[in-house]
């Protein structure tokens, strides 16, 4: 855990009337989230382990008075007692369109992702999919993460990691906020999502492949032969090989719910279906 050094480098922050923001997480709470985690750790490295102790302090105080989240670039102004706000922002690299396109590509194959999204949720495995791809949900300090700052306000201060606190906190509530600054709202994905899904559809693609079945399996006497064992397996079952499919193929086949407003209905049919396969199984086990 990072602390504060005995002599404070923050100056309080002004106690002037206005809006401002506070930090109220502690420092292992925002760790526990592997995304702030993450988030973190960059910063540190960029800005130095004092800094971060003494932004932490100016966080708290309300030292922050907005953040701000865009494409490439998150902002916000910062100010000390007896002194005017200073804008501080983190400039983060902007994926390219290609490489959005092909994540995209790989979204578009589960039903999860868009269900993810619509719950204003990150999908869990969303960092091993950008890994694949070459990519970083949160870039590390050599890959383009820089602070943008006035003259007086070098990188190793207190002012950027106080907005680096504030932003880990707003990224345990709102984590979708990450995919705008690195060039993708999450309203503009599921809209590409869902565009992808048509499409694919369009072009006569199947959410269940057919089976291929082995040949030997269709050896054997003729039906009329054999009409009495004619639904029992002469292999067990467990040695029957099957072909793997997508999770929620139903609903892949039928794309986000044409319902407006934000409720979840993709989420839910989601959890649904997974419940009803569990009891499935476990009725089968008995």
């Amino acid at each position: 855990m990072i602390r504060g050094s005995d002599e404070a480098r923050a100056p309080r922050p002004s106690r002037r009337r206005g809006r401002r923001l506070r930090l109220k997480m502690e420092q292992d709470q925002l760790r526990a989230n592997a995304l702030c985690a993450a988030w973190i750790d960059t910063v540190t490295a960029l800005v130095g382990e004092a800094a971060m102790a003494d932004g932490f302090t100016a966080a708290k105080e309300g030292a922050v008075r907005s953040l701000d989240f865009s494409a490439g670039r998150i902002s916000g102004p910062v100010e000390a007692d007896g002194e005017a706000p200073r804008n501080v922002a983190f400039i983060l690299p902007v994926i390219d369109d290609a490489s959005w396109d092909a994540l995209v590509a790989d979204m578009a194959g589960e039903a999860v992702y868009t269900a993810r999204l619509l719950e204003g949720q990150l999908p869990p495995d969303l960092e091993a999919l950008f890994s694949r791809r070459g990519l970083a949900l949160v870039p590390p300090q050599d890959d383009g993460l820089a602070v943008d700052a006035d003259k007086r306000v070098t990188k190793q201060h207190w002012r950027p990691a106080a907005v680096a606190w504030l932003v880990a906190e707003r990224l345990t509530t709102h984590p979708l906020e990450l995919l705008t600054v690195r060039g993708m709202p999450a309203e503009v994905l599921l809209e590409r999502l869902r565009h992808h899904r048509t499409r694919r559809n369009a072009d006569g693609s199947e959410a269940h492949p057919l089976a291929q079945i082995d040949p030997q399996l269709m050896k054997g006497e003729p039906i009329s032969a054999a009409a009495s064992a004619f639904w029992r397996s002469p292999h067990p079952v467990h040695d029957v090989p099957r072909d793997a499919h997508p999770e929620h193929a139903l609903l892949r086949r039928l794309g986000g719910s044409s319902l407006g407003g934000k409720f979840p209905l993709c989420g839910l049919l989601a959890t649904i279906y997974d419940e009803i396969a569990s009891e499935a199984r476990d009725l089968q086990d008995r």
